[in-house]
């Protein structure tokens, strides 16, 4: 997730969550992987040095911690979740169980 941060601070959050879910839930890839992030770091035309230099910062870690708790106080049991309008929403449109 700290990844996400990084994808964040260049306009490219949507592009990599949308690679990372799909390597998770659709091609049953393992994200943690750095080999695996690298494919999606460099597919999104982004410095693979620049993300690990990123994820590794001090603050970074902490605004993990700050938002895990955060997801923690709103109930939050998986990943992804999402809400809109206050509701929560759990499970990926990259499924192959999905239609």
């Amino acid at each position: 997730m700290r990844g996400y941060y990084f994808a964040k601070s260049l306009d490219k959050e949507h592009e990599y969550l949308h690679k990372l879910f799909r390597a998770c839930w659709a091609d049953n890839l393992d994200i943690a992987d750095p080999a695996t992030l690298k494919v999606i770091i460099e597919s999104l035309g982004l410095d693979h040095k620049m993300f690990l230099e990123f994820i590794e910062k001090d603050e970074t870690k902490q605004r993990l911690r700050a938002d895990t708790q955060n997801a923690f106080e709103r109930s939050v049991f998986g990943a992804p979740t999402f809400f809109l309008e206050g509701e929560m929403y759990w499970g990926s449109p990259e499924s192959p169980l999905v239609p």
